[in-house]
């Protein structure tokens, strides 16, 4: 791998090393949002990973009418090495978590609007890099990107039925000290209350549903309050109190 690594041009380098965060692979257009720079044009990527394919250094796997670029496992891991030795992991990271905390904010609108089908699949696609994404923003007290990405993604859980996943990922980004806008936290808070419901872990939905929606309404957020309201209405269906649940 050192001599593989060492034929390499400098660009080729540093973009070998940066793919090395994506535990899940990516698709192109993820690689130029995370890994382009000033010395890096993000228009350039495409080739240059290319020619990393060619080297056998990543892999491009077909996905449907695209391509997602992965690596095998002993070369991530060299890469991650390397990319510490630059200096660069902690700006390649937190660009990597913003970019998929800029996926999860979406949540809301994904929820009631017509492109829910897209954005599950893509979310369903990016669990390995959203994990890996919110490991590195809990382990800095980034509670705005921790917040938004398990709140973004809760009612995802919920579908596929890794509730208890959801939890741990919510508790962990409730733990972070960092400082956190108001839209990050309700959407959080939204999923915390969606979650402990089908745990069967009633105390403090109702107070987590209704603080989240006050947030969502003095934003002005009409796809937030529906997301919410929804969820209030499952949990009132559920109980059994059905004129709750219609109001």
């Amino acid at each position: 791998v050192d001599w593989s690594y060492e034929l390499l041009f400098d660009d080729e380098q540093r973009v070998f090393e940066r793919l090395s965060v994506f535990l899940g692979g990516c698709d192109l257009a993820t690689a130029e949002a995370v890994c382009a720079d000033e010395s890096l044009d993000a228009s350039d990527l495409g080739d240059i990973i290319q020619t990393l394919v060619d080297k056998s250094l990543v892999v491009a796997i077909p996905r449907g009418d695209d391509l997602r670029y992965t690596q095998l496992q002993t070369l991530a891991q060299y890469g991650r090495e390397k990319l510490a030795e630059r200096g660069d992991a902690e700006r390649i990271r937190d660009a990597m978590g913003a970019h998929y905390a800029q996926l999860c904010a979406r949540s809301a609108a994904a929820y009631v609007g017509d492109d829910q089908r897209a954005w599950l699949v893509t979310v369903d696609q990016e669990q390995d890099n959203l994990r890996g994404a919110l490991e590195w923003a809990v382990a800095n007290d980034d509670a705005e990107t921790a917040l938004t990405i398990a709140g973004g993604v809760s009612w995802p859980h919920w579908l596929a039925g890794t509730a208890v996943e959801a939890k741990r990922w919510l508790d962990d980004a409730f733990r972070c000290k960092g400082e956190a806008s108001e839209r990050a936290r309700a959407l959080a808070l939204t999923g915390r209350g969606l979650i402990d419901f089908q745990l069967g872990k009633p105390d403090g939905v109702d107070a987590d549903l209704s603080a989240a929606l006050a947030i969502f309404r003095g934003r002005n957020d009409p796809g937030a309050i529906s997301l919410t309201h929804s969820f209030y209405a499952e949990v009132a269906a559920a109980r059994g109190d059905i004129d709750e649940g219609r109001r």
